[in-house]
Protein backbone atom coordinates (compact mmCIF):
# COMPACT_ATOMS: atom_id res chain seq x y z
CA UNK A 1 0.00 0.00 0.00
CA UNK A 2 1.49 3.36 -0.96
CA UNK A 3 2.24 5.95 1.69
CA UNK A 4 -0.23 8.83 1.49
CA UNK A 5 1.12 12.08 2.91
CA UNK A 6 -1.02 14.00 5.38
CA UNK A 7 -2.21 17.47 4.54
CA UNK A 8 -1.09 20.21 6.92
CA UNK A 9 -4.62 20.40 8.35
CA UNK A 10 -4.79 16.64 8.90
CA UNK A 11 -1.37 16.72 10.59
CA UNK A 12 -2.69 19.50 12.87
CA UNK A 13 -5.73 17.42 13.87
CA UNK A 14 -3.53 14.37 14.51
CA UNK A 15 -1.25 16.50 16.69
CA UNK A 16 -4.23 17.93 18.61
CA UNK A 17 -5.58 14.41 19.08
CA UNK A 18 -2.27 13.29 20.55
CA UNK A 19 -2.26 16.33 22.84
CA UNK A 20 -5.72 15.40 24.10
CA UNK A 21 -4.57 11.86 24.92
CA UNK A 22 -1.45 13.22 26.64
CA UNK A 23 -3.53 15.73 28.60
CA UNK A 24 -5.44 12.89 30.23
CA UNK A 25 -2.37 10.72 30.72
CA UNK A 26 -3.63 8.11 28.29
CA UNK A 27 -1.04 5.93 26.57
CA UNK A 28 -3.32 5.40 23.59
CA UNK A 29 -5.14 7.64 21.14
CA UNK A 30 -8.80 6.79 20.75
CA UNK A 31 -11.84 8.13 19.01
CA UNK A 32 -12.72 10.10 22.12
CA UNK A 33 -9.50 12.07 21.73
CA UNK A 34 -10.25 12.71 18.05
CA UNK A 35 -13.72 13.95 19.01
CA UNK A 36 -12.30 16.36 21.58
CA UNK A 37 -9.67 17.63 19.15
CA UNK A 38 -12.20 18.22 16.37
CA UNK A 39 -14.70 19.84 18.71
CA UNK A 40 -12.07 22.30 19.91
CA UNK A 41 -10.51 23.03 16.52
CA UNK A 42 -11.79 26.42 15.39
CA UNK A 43 -11.45 25.72 11.67
CA UNK A 44 -12.91 22.20 11.67
CA UNK A 45 -15.96 21.55 9.56
CA UNK A 46 -16.54 18.67 11.95
CA UNK A 47 -16.87 21.20 14.79
CA UNK A 48 -19.74 22.92 12.99
CA UNK A 49 -21.43 19.57 12.40
CA UNK A 50 -20.99 18.59 16.05
CA UNK A 51 -22.54 21.90 17.12
CA UNK A 52 -25.47 21.34 14.75
CA UNK A 53 -26.13 18.17 16.72
CA UNK A 54 -25.92 19.99 20.07
CA UNK A 55 -22.40 18.95 20.99
CA UNK A 56 -21.20 22.17 22.52
CA UNK A 57 -18.59 23.34 25.01
CA UNK A 58 -20.66 22.15 27.99
CA UNK A 59 -20.75 18.58 26.74
CA UNK A 60 -17.06 18.75 25.80
CA UNK A 61 -16.32 19.86 29.36
CA UNK A 62 -18.30 16.91 30.73
CA UNK A 63 -16.33 14.53 28.54
CA UNK A 64 -13.08 16.07 29.80
CA UNK A 65 -14.22 15.71 33.41
CA UNK A 66 -15.08 12.07 32.80
CA UNK A 67 -11.60 11.45 31.41
CA UNK A 68 -10.01 13.34 34.27
CA UNK A 69 -11.81 11.14 36.79
CA UNK A 70 -10.52 7.90 35.25
CA UNK A 71 -7.41 6.37 36.69
CA UNK A 72 -6.64 3.87 33.93
CA UNK A 73 -3.95 4.82 31.44
CA UNK A 74 -4.03 1.55 29.53
CA UNK A 75 -6.06 1.14 26.39
CA UNK A 76 -9.67 0.26 27.32
CA UNK A 77 -9.51 -3.03 25.41
CA UNK A 78 -6.55 -4.07 27.57
CA UNK A 79 -8.21 -3.18 30.88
Amino acid sequence: MPHLPLTPYTRKVVDLTTQEADHFGHCYTGTEHVLLALAKEQDAIARAILREHSLDAVIIKQIEELFASTTHTAHPSNA
